[in-house]
């Protein structure tokens, strides 16, 4: 497995091994040693353009996640720095990218695609958060999202 730092502090890329026959695949998408525990899996189908996040949540929570279908540009949001690192995942390429602590997270489907992500902490409404996502410069247009995303707040220091 290769281990990759992004280009913000604890943003990590991971490469898993991939063994290839006449068969298909293999590959691991997720080992302790990946840095949390996971407590809870999450699934979306996203059509092309749409963007989903930028989402946090109080308490805060990292998510380790991958694309099994498609591809997507990911982002992971510095909330101390307001700066942010991205990443492009895709299907046929497995990797998985830990998003820790601390940041918002968010991502727009370049093509249809099937995203997965583990969280260390539990999901709650209560605690959920967003940050309007037309702070980064997105390569897929139309670009579509929720109501709660566009009227998200803009990103404040």
């Amino acid at each position: 497995m290769r281990i990759e730092r992004l280009g913000q502090p604890g943003v990590v890329l991971f490469t898993p091994d991939v063994y290839k026959d006449h068969r298909g695949y293999f590959t691991e998408t997720f080992n302790p040693h990946f840095g949390f525990k996971a407590v809870q899996a999450n699934q979306s189908f996203s059509r092309k353009g749409t963007v989903r996040g930028l989402h946090f949540q109080d308490p805060p929570t990292a998510k380790l996640v991958w694309v099994s279908s498609g591809a997507i540009l990911d982002v992971a949001f510095n909330l101390k720095t307001g700066e942010y690192c991205t990443q492009e995942l895709r299907a046929e390429t497995p990797q998985c990218i830990l998003i820790p602590k601390g940041y918002a997270h968010g991502f727009q489907a370049l093509e249809d695609s099937t995203v997965h992500y583990l969280m260390d902490v539990p999901f709650s409404p209560n605690g959920d958060h967003g940050i309007n996502p037309s702070i980064v410069k997105w390569p897929v247009s139309p670009m579509f999202m929720s109501d709660k995303d566009k009227d998200a707040p803009q990103f404040y220091r």
